[in-house]
């Protein structure tokens, strides 16, 4: 199977919480057996219900692993477009926790910039 084939993936999942720790504990919880290969997920903060989603995707028919995710905050969105500065702390975090397998950012009423960062989990 090559690189690109495995990253396919036709599942998908939505969680929702009131705080983003909530959200990785479901994550962490939902992927702990290795039953799914996630593959990729969306988070988005929905301000009007003070919620948390993420929509999860994953594929079944691959080898399972458990995954972790970590929240990082990145800064103030810019109000000059100045988007390498940003990309810099986004590298920054990244190298630091190690192991991303993808990520997704959200802006929440402050307009603070955070990263939530999916993980592989080793075992043994």
């Amino acid at each position: 199977m090559s690189i690109q084939q495995m990253q396919v993936h036709n599942r998908f999942r939505f969680f929702e919480a009131s705080s983003m720790s909530e959200l990785i504990m479901k994550i962490r919880m939902f992927t702990a057996g290795g039953a799914i290969a996630a593959k990729s997920m969306s988070v988005e903060y929905v301000e009007a219900s003070n919620l948390y989603v993420i929509c999860l995707g994953f594929a079944e028919l691959q080898t399972g692993y458990p995954v972790k995710l970590t929240e990082a905050v990145i800064g103030t969105l810019p109000t000059d477009g100045e988007m390498d500065a940003i990309s810099m702390v986004m590298d920054q975090k990244a190298a630091e926790i190690g192991e991303v397998i993808c990520q997704d950012i959200y802006v929440d009423k402050e307009n603070v910039i955070h990263a939530v960062f999916m993980q592989t989990v080793y075992i043994g």
